[in-house]
């Protein structure tokens, strides 16, 4: 508005949209007023976070303790519990279950905000990268891509365990004509099934526990504690095989990007551009999400994607959403995705 002399103080966004489009402004133009606010805008977002690294650097294990940010079910689980008979007892709950948890889903939630905050500031000081003068929905920044500025939401996340399974038992490309870039292939297990097709046919053998509700991880955990050398070998294979997968994974980003946004939460959906950061331990089945906390290392990825930002393919995702009635359709996006890999140990 400035470049074209109106007074936006008091404007309504339709209207003041309506004169920037209609006006004789160039890209260039509005791209160049970006860079000359540049650095007053790095100043002021390296200001809000003075001090942050070293807070994530001695922050320790970070874990959730609750799904979907869902507060509301940890009060329910109590409140409607009636096997609590007295109030000692209730006091006891809130002391021993819910502080505990709600403490933990602070921590988790800070560390995850902060994170995501000073892993962008690496992205928006690249001199390929430009930034928004505030915040805009689903548009963190652009980048300069052989001559073009295209928009980017940048999404911070780890490899899903679905994902594995759904990788696992293999991925087919469809034809273009079809709505979704992949397929599932039909005559392979998947990684959940191989390890409970194994885990059943020892456990009465064995003792094993029962294993309905149990996560791969808690699967591998109780093989390992039965100290039967098939079971531990066949672990061991199952770690290398994960290891394995990461890596073939990485050179097929493509199919992660794909599953990301067609799985995408109905809550949150959107169809815009994402550049991805996933997480993944090589040899963990656990979510990767604390990896963020590894600053230095994910700053020397991000510089080195950007520096290359010409050489990167960019996807054009094809995906059927079907996970709303009110948002089924056949959406297309670009997206483009660094996966950055640790050892747990």
């Amino acid at each position: 508005m400035e470049l074209i002399n109106i007074d936006h103080r008091g404007g309504r966004y339709e209207f003041l949209l309506e004169q920037a489009y209609n006006s004789n402004i160039s890209t260039d133009d509005v791209v160049d007023y970006i860079e000359q606010k540049r650095q007053a805008i790095l100043s002021e977002r390296r200001a809000e976070t003075e001090g942050l690294h070293k807070i994530i650097e001695d922050f320790g294990p970070v874990t959730c303790g609750l799904r979907n940010d869902r507060i509301d079910d940890i009060v329910k689980a109590i409140v409607r519990d009636k096997s609590i008979d007295s109030i000692e007892e209730l006091r006891s709950r809130i002391t021993d279950d819910f502080i505990p948890r709600i403490e933990s889903y602070i921590l988790w939630s800070f560390y995850n905000q902060t994170t995501n905050d000073l892993i962008e500031h690496y992205f928006i000081g690249h001199q390929n990268v430009v930034p928004t003068l505030r915040k805009i929905r689903n548009i963190d920044f652009f980048l300069r891509v052989r001559g073009t500025l295209i928009p980017f939401d940048l999404k911070i996340t780890h490899i899903s365990e679905d994902f594995f399974d759904m990788y696992s038992q293999g991925l087919i490309p469809n034809p273009t004509e079809h709505p979704d870039a992949f397929r599932l292939a039909q005559n392979r297990n998947s990684e959940t099934r191989s390890i409970k097709a194994f885990y059943r046919v020892r456990k009465s053998r064995l003792s094993l526990p029962n294993y309905g509700s149990f996560s791969k991880k808690e699967l591998l955990d109780a093989l390992l504690a039965s100290q039967d050398k098939e079971s531990i070998r066949y672990v061991k294979t199952a770690f290398e095989t994960r290891k394995a997968m990461i890596g073939d994974i990485s050179s097929d980003l493509e199919k992660l990007e794909w599953w990301n946004f067609k799985y995408q939460g109905e809550r949150l959906f959107a169809n815009n551009n994402r550049l991805f950061l996933f997480f993944a331990y090589t040899d963990a089945f656990e979510d990767g999400r604390p990896i963020k906390g590894k600053l230095s290392i994910i700053k020397g990825a991000v510089q080195e994607l950007l520096d290359d930002i010409e050489n990167t393919p960019i996807h054009t995702i094809r995906y059927l959403y079907e996970k709303d009635p009110a948002l089924t359709g056949d959406y297309r996006a670009q997206a483009l995705s660094l996966l950055i890999t640790d050892s747990k140990q």
